[in-house]
Order: structure tokens, then sequence, then C-alpha cells
């Protein structure tokens, strides 16, 4: 079993000192200072040759990975030292939100949120984040929950998302890949969002995957409600186009392999899409990792700015012309490893991404259901935004399997004269430490199957709620 070394640090500091004393809060370090810290410049590359350099800062099975020559890193640097810092990142709106929700809420033993005035589950949650003043001296599980629940509120400040057509690739260390998923999904967040819906179903969102590749698979589709009932775990419906059946499913089915990836329904944004409830959290400690950020679509080779966040365009979908407020994810130049001529990285790695080493809490979650197919999950978390960076997965024997990070995105749209921030996660990569290969996955684009354009994502669409009806999904069905 593969063990992370920090986390030795981690027991020995909770048994000699407890858990108050050895993770008082404070303010998280600047970027700058963690670069100076750990010798790391813009431009830097980190190699088989180096991969000591970044011993401390990723995953161990990543550290490792990087020795062999799978994985290489090129170190990025931000606009500025704090561009995560909360009042650098979001929009007036969700700093107000923000702080009218410092204070309010707690968790009940099932980690939900509950109104400390009512000792009730709110309903729908406000925008912002619901816990901004983390309590470190607070029992693990009720500290590791509330950062949960920060890392899953971030995306409600989209409203109305349309992923038209995500991508997800599977390969074994060497060669192309063997695998190839299509996917369009439709979301729409409830809790956490800035506009309030006529909906009355007390859902925190809803939901639809629809598999566009490969053509075996065309039209297959699942459908999502996410209850705000910290007791009732999410409804799942999925449609089956080789029997013209809906079939009620169970929500740990979000975690079986998709089309035999190794991705899972439960890794997409913000890295844990699971019901926050169906897991128990514990907050273990903090440190260091590298966060990975996508480059520009044409951002030059020689500039190693990490725009984590950026100036979005108005939607230029049809569909959403109509939407003043509608923008769009940017296309970004990524590579991976299959596309490679001569090949030197792991098929699935995305050699030309940009990393920042960023201050993060670390994250425990154990599966309450005994047929989720994951076992323990270790995230790190970076400590201002709550975006996420890597996690590494064990089986439910125990062994270490997979390691898998998400890169995510701040963009920001402005219309007469107001801004709007969202965040979601637009990439993903998942190594399988037993099998020896791996997943990647893009939001948007044609690049993982070598090509320029495509499709991409929509935030903020206004789009109505009326497509996740189970009455309209059931159509399919007849």
């Amino acid at each position: 079993m593969t063990t992370p070394r920090f986390f030795v640090g981690v027991a020995a500091a909770a048994v000699l000192l407890g858990w108050a004393s050895a993770y008082a809060a404070d303010k998280p370090p600047l970027t700058t200072e963690l670069a100076e810290k750990y010798g790391l410049k813009p431009g830097m590359k980190i190699t088989k040759e180096n991969a000591d350099v970044i011993k401390d800062l990723v995953p161990e099975a990543v550290y490792n990975r990087t020795k062999k020559g799978d994985y290489s890193f090129t170190i990025g640097k931000f606009p500025e030292p704090d561009t995560l810092a909360p009042a650098k990142l979001w929009d007036k709106d969700y700093l107000a939100a923000v702080e009218n929700n410092r204070g309010k809420y707690d968790t009940d033993e099932d980690g939900g949120i509950i109104d400390k005035a009512t000792k009730e589950r709110p309903w729908p949650m406000p925008l912002g984040l619901p816990y901004p003043d983390l309590d470190l001296n607070e029992p693990p599980a009720k500290v590791g929950a509330k950062i949960a629940w920060n890392l899953v509120s971030l995306a409600g400040a989209c409203g109305e998302q349309d992923h038209e057509g995500a991508r997800i690739v599977s390969a074994a260390r060497d060669g192309a890949y063997d695998r190839y998923v299509g996917i369009k999904a439709l979301r729409q967040y409830i809790d956490f969002r800035r506009n309030p819906t006529t909906l009355v179903r007390p859902v925190i969102f809803q939901e639809i995957f629809f598999f566009n590749e490969p053509s075996d698979a065309f039209g297959t589709s699942n459908l999502t409600w996410r209850w705000a009932d910290p007791k009732k775990w999410d409804s799942v419906w999925g449609y089956s186009p080789s029997t013209r059946r809906v079939k009620r499913s169970t929500a740990a089915n979000r975690s079986d392999a998709t089309l035999g990836t190794e991705f899972t329904q439960d890794d997409g944004t913000p890295m844990y899409n699971g019901k926050v409830e169906m897991m128990s959290w514990k907050y273990v400690g903090k440190g260091v990792h590298l966060i990975p950020v996508s480059r520009g679509a044409k951002q030059a080779d020689d500039d190693f700015t990490a725009h984590i966040t950026y100036d979005a365009v108005h939607s230029n979908s049809p569909s959403y012309s109509s939407a003043p407020t509608a923008y769009e994810q940017r296309y970004k130049n990524v590579t991976f490893g299959y596309q490679e001529n001569p090949q030197q990285h792991a098929s699935w790695w995305t050699p030309n991404m940009l990393w920042v080493p960023v201050p993060v809490y670390f994250v425990e979650a154990e599966p309450k259901d005994p047929y989720y197919n994951y076992g323990r999950q270790i995230f790190s978390i970076e400590q201002n935004s709550y975006a996420p960076v890597f996690k590494q997965i064990y089986n439910r024997s125990g062994e270490y399997w997979r390691t898998g990070t998400l890169w995510a995105e701040f963009p920001r749209f402005k219309h007469d004269g107001k801004e709007y921030v969202c965040f979601d996660g637009v990439g993903t990569v998942i190594g399988d430490e037993k099998l020896n290969r791996g997943t990647a996955g893009l939001d948007n684009g044609n690049i993982p199957l070598g090509k320029t354009g495509g499709s991409t994502v929509h935030y903020n669409t206004g789009r109505s709620g009326d497509i996740f009806q189970l009455e309209q999904f059931l159509q399919y069905g007849k």
C-alpha cells in the first residue's frame, strides 16, 4: 500500500501536540514565497533528472512516475502572488454573499449543512462559500466536511451549464488511446447560485449526461437529481438505446467506470462530484502541492504565466445568443503524451501544463455506501480558493489504486458594468497505478483528436429546468 510521506508527519504531530495545536489556522503563504522556499522559478523544467525538487509537492505516485520519466512539469507563476485570494478572485456580489454567510452555518452528524439559528438544512443555499472562516481546532470530521462543502459550492456560481462536447481518452502507458468517449452534459445548480429559480423540487443540482461517442454508445444517458436532504441520496435514472428503456440506478453507480475508462462521473467537477453526505470526511493537515493550469490557445511557449482566471467572451452558441449574461469557456493549448513523436511521456499525461506551488488542505473521504467502487480518497484543496489539486484513490481493500488531478479555471465575464465570476473543472488526468494506464479528459475543443476548434462550455445560460423533469426523460423510453 502506498502511504503519502506527508501523513507520517501528520500522525506524529497529532499524537505529540494534538490536532488543535498542530493545525492552528494562519494566513496562507503567497505562491512567490513557496516558489522561493522550494527553489522553483517560472519556466523551470522538472524531469526525471531533477524530480527530487518536487518530491514533497506532489503525491508519492506522481513523484515516482516523474522519476521514471512518465511525467514532467513546467513551473509557472500567477499574474500576482495572491491571484487566488478571494478579494482578487471573485466579483463583488460573490464577496458580499460570502460575508453574509459568515458564521451562519454548521454541520450535522451526517456532514450536512445546517443553519445555526434554526438547526435545519436551508434550501436553497445562497451564493458563496458556506464556511469562509474555518476553525481548525474543531474536530477533524467537522473541519473536513466544511472544506468539502466549500469545494462543492464553487460551481454553483455558474448557474446553468452546457458542456457541449467533453472528450475523454484512455490509454496504456505507451501508444495511442484505445478507448474514447464524447459527452454532452447539462447541469443546473439550485444551491449556491446567483439568481433564484422557480423550482420547488429541493435539489442541490440536477444534470443530464448524454453520450455522443463512440457510436455504439450514442444516446446512452442518465439523469441525476441531487437532493438537499442530507439523508436522501441521489436519484439517478439511466437510458439505454439498445433496450429503449429507462432504468432506476443507485447513487453508487456514479462511481462506475465510464465506458471502460479510468474516469467515473463522481470524478468530475469539482474532483468530487458526489454528494457530500455520502462520505465520512476528515481533515488531516496542511501542506503544499503544485496546482495545474492550462495554457491559453494562443499563449506563447515562453510565457509561463498561469492564467487560472481570465476574461471570458459572450457565448457564441445560437442557443444562448439572447441570454445577455451567458459566457463561454476559453479554448486551450493542451498536449497529451500519445500525441508526441517520438513519445516520451505516459500517454495520458499533459506535458505542456503550467504548475504553481500553492498551500493546500488535506482531507480524507471514506464512502458510507458499501457498493461504492472507491475506498478512501485523499484530496488536496487550495487554501484560499478551495480549488481542487490532487486526489489519491485507494480501492475497497485499502490498496493504493489511482492518482487524479483536475485542473480548474475561474472565468470572469462583464455585462452592463457588472462582473460575473464562476468556477469550473476543465480537464482531468487519472493514472491507474495498478494497470499502468490512465485517462485524460478535456472539457472543450478537439485537441484530444489532434484538431483545433470544436465545441465548448457555456455558463450562466439561463436554460429552463424543464429538461430535467423525469417525465421528459422518460420519453426516451417510449
